[in-house]
């Protein structure tokens, strides 16, 4: 059956929930936190929340670096699924709440990382200031990007026509002979 919270979700934000999976699984993790996000907003390079974190100079390999310094990797695999941990249930309600902050109907990978960012004294704050940077400055960055975009959807392009339902003007017509 499939789950209705994840609607919303774009198609990268949706992959990010699926590389979370793969990253708390990879390191025998027992719940998928915030910092499993944390990798899967970095592996979607192309992505806003991605760019952002690039722009500031964090890249996959320190976070994950990072994590592993913070949460080292279980000797044994994890049997059943990868449930969510309170933290990062918390920060998905976040995310949801970022996307209605900024009248979006979607919620993206920048919506995402503005969860993992909920709460100062989260884990994915503490991972980024043992990273040197501070949360907030990956807070602005990511707003200013949305506004970006948001000025850009906004501004008006060319007008567009269908030359093949549009009649020809009359400066147009062909010269008879």
């Amino acid at each position: 059956m499939r789950d209705p919270v994840f609607d919303m979700f774009t198609d990268a934000a949706k992959r990010v929930v699926v590389h979370a999976q793969e990253e708390g699984t990879r390191l025998h993790h027992r719940r998928m936190g915030p910092e499993h996000l944390l990798l899967g907003l970095l592996r979607e390079e192309e992505d806003l929340a991605a760019r952002a974190l690039g722009g500031l100079g964090v890249g996959y390999e320190a976070a994950e670096a990072e994590v592993l310094r913070t949460i080292p990797a279980r000797k044994r695999p994890v049997d059943d699924g990868l449930p969510f941990s309170r933290e990062t249930r918390a920060a998905l309600r976040y995310s949801f709440h970022a996307s209605a902050r900024h009248g979006h109907g979607h919620l993206g990978t920048e919506h995402l990382l503005l969860g993992v960012l909920y709460r100062d004294r989260a884990t994915v704050p503490g991972l980024l200031r043992n990273l040197g940077i501070a949360p907030e400055r990956v807070r602005g960055e990511v707003e200013d990007l949305i506004a970006a975009m948001t000025r850009e959807a906004a501004e008006p392009g060319p007008p567009v026509t269908n030359p093949a339902t549009e009649a020809p003007s009359p400066d147009s017509a062909p010269e008879s002979p």
